[in-house]
């Protein structure tokens, strides 16, 4: 009975601990003091990724096994999770290995023009309309059950001076 409590408080203490530590958005094209409008759709379209840094904060290793990343525009702010919908990623069962102490990095896709219009929202009617990005991962813990975590972030435009963020959502 002891050697059972001391490998479940084992478990317990050192098990993996996966935690989303970072949130970005990454655009080439919008980083640049002054873009240059793109020549196609195609190519407005591509190149900005949001960023989702997790970290496996335990002593042991896991794999993710599922993820989702969904970037929404309600037009108004939300005051319940329960009103965020995930849109289905068809490449989000990919399983990856992720060490102790490691880290992961789930990205998402956006428009050059959208980042732009992001971090620039004085050029877009939807100045004051927030945006979130939001979703779920799930890892394994010992003995192979899964483990899911959702997170929910809201965008904040830069202003002043003052670089842009993503903060937790409030709900």
């Amino acid at each position: 009975m002891v050697g059972i409590l001391t490998i479940g408080a084992y478990l317990y203490i050192y098990a993996p601990d996966v935690e989303v530590v970072h949130v970005d958005m990454i655009c080439p094209t919008c980083d640049k003091n002054s873009p240059q409008p793109p020549d196609t759709v195609r190519e407005a379209n591509t190149g900005a990724m949001l960023r989702v840094i997790l970290k496996n904060s335990g002593t042991m290793g896991t794999d993710l096994i599922h993820d989702n990343l969904t970037v929404f525009t309600p037009g108004r702010l939300l005051t319940n999770k329960d009103e965020l919908r995930e849109v289905a990623n068809p490449l989000a069962d990919i399983v990856v290995g992720l060490g102790a102490q490691s880290t992961a990095v789930l990205v998402r896709p956006i428009g050059d023009t959208l980042a732009y219009v992001m971090r620039h929202p004085e050029l877009s009617n939807f100045r004051d309309d927030p945006i979130y990005l939001f979703g779920h991962y799930t890892y394994r813990i010992p003995f192979f059950f899964p483990k899911t975590r959702k997170f929910c972030f809201e965008y904040v435009p830069p202003a002043k001076g003052v670089p842009e963020a993503w903060a937790p959502c409030s709900f």
